[in-house]
Formats: structure tokens, sequence, C-alpha cells
């Protein structure tokens, strides 16, 4: 169960523990192994990728697409 609370403790709002919850992710997740087994997966359901797949990410220069970042991002996330 969630709460909001105003800044003298009262609480404002009751949400079900049950709504979906995320935060944005960068590639550095792929890579840190406490952060994303520990503390990302046990708190949060959805991400949305800081960069990893906007243009300028996946194709550095013109006609050269990597999506491996992305990919790795995506394999991760299921």
């Amino acid at each position: 169960m969630l709460q909001a609370v105003d800044s003298r403790g009262n609480s404002l709002q009751k949400v079900s523990s049950r709504m979906p919850i995320g935060c944005v992710t960068n590639k550095n997740i792929l890579n840190n192994k406490k952060y994303h087994e520990y503390w990302f997966t046990s708190r949060f359901g959805l991400t949305t990728f800081e960069n990893e797949m906007k243009w300028y990410n996946t194709e550095p220069s013109q006609g050269k697409e990597d999506y491996s970042v992305a990919d790795a991002m995506l394999q991760f996330m299921k």
C-alpha cells in the first residue's frame, strides 16, 4: 500500500500496491547486477528507456544502425 501525505503527515491518498509504478532506466543497468537484480526489479514493474531508443543512439552515424544496447535492455526487461 502506498500512501501520499502532506508536509504535516496527514494522509492525502492511499493507493493499492497493484498500481503499476515504474522509473526511467539507462544502459548502466545492464552492468550493475545488484541494481537490476535486487533494487530495480523488487520495486518497479515498468520502465522507460532514457535515451537508448532515440535516433542519435541507434544510428550514431548515417546509415550505421546499432540496436544492440536497446535489444539487451528489452531482453532484460521481459
